[in-house]
């Protein structure tokens, strides 16, 4: 005679195993018969509860591998609005001001100076200019280092003008792509979501659908760490990896919202069904 429990071997007739503590339930005597085929029945039960939630994950996983590149696509257009949701980079706009701001500069000193020049030069007095200038004399017309001040102050203008370009280009470019996945994003999510409507009586929320986060859940049913699809999806869910996809993509879904009514889309349109975790979001687990 064994214990149900840990294995253990016992004698014949004792009611509790010493090893775990475990009851005797199938000890030699009536009740322990009845209660024996009683635990084998509850046992067979839950086994046949086990193979059938495996079996509907099954199910389940071969229905949302159908939409398997559009739930690809969604986590790509995800990871795109996460790097938009960042901003840009506003080095090139920065330097663009300062260089015209040199620009602007030595060009009013150029201007003040040839100004002064000519009003000298018209009184037959262009000496009189230079010694004027004292210890900017140097920056008579007729100079090298005028001229090259002069180039100095061009060289700057020309430098910012062209960055202002390539700032605004680029500006334009990050609008075009806010406004693209944006509204992408938002209509990868109706389809996924009527996917999901048209699957009666799914066993798996909305969020988890990812034919990758549903081979997770399958596996953990397979390998016995949960004897159903619900305990599967609760023990998955308190993982590291799955609060944190949770959190991001409550942020990415609240940016293309506001991204999108900024661009002009319909409010009604907005309104998110259900934020679409993306694959492998139980890595943590």
């Amino acid at each position: 005679m064994f214990c149900y429990n840990c294995g253990k071997q016992l004698l014949e007739g004792v009611k509790f195993c010493p090893y775990c503590g475990a009851e005797n339930i199938i000890a030699s005597s009536d009740s322990g018969i009845k209660n024996h085929s009683l635990y084998n029945k509850s046992q067979n039960i839950q086994n046949d509860k086990h193979t059938a939630s495996i079996n509907e994950i099954q199910n389940v996983l071969n229905y949302f591998s159908q939409n398997a590149n559009k739930y690809k696509e969604f986590d790509k257009v995800t990871a795109k609005l996460s790097v938009l949701r960042g901003g840009r980079s506003d080095i090139q706009k920065k330097l663009s001001r300062i260089l015209l701001l040199i620009s602007a500069v030595v060009f009013l000193v150029i201007l003040g100076i040839v100004i002064t020049g000519i009003i000298l030069s018209s009184k037959n007095n262009f000496r009189a200019y230079t010694n004027t200038l004292g210890g900017l004399a140097f920056f008579a017309p007729s100079s090298v280092l005028f001229m090259m001040f002069l180039y100095l102050g061009i060289l700057s203008l020309v430098a910012g003008i062209v960055l202002l370009g390539v700032d605004k280009s680029r500006d334009n470019s990050y609008q075009n792509n806010l406004k693209f996945f944006s509204n992408r994003y938002f209509e990868l999510s109706d389809e996924l979501y009527l996917n999901y409507l048209n699957y009666n009586n799914c066993p798996v929320k909305a969020e988890y659908t990812n034919p990758a986060n549903i081979f997770v859940i399958q596996k953990a049913l397979l390998s016995g760490q949960a004897e159903s699809i619900d305990e599967s999806i609760a023990k998955l869910s308190n993982s590291a990896g799955c609060s944190n996809a949770k959190k991001n993509s409550q942020q990415i879904a609240s940016f293309a919202q506001k991204t999108a009514l900024s661009f002009g889309r319909l409010k009604t349109a907005c309104q998110l069904n259900a934020v679409f975790l993306p694959a492998n979001c139980f890595s943590g687990f």
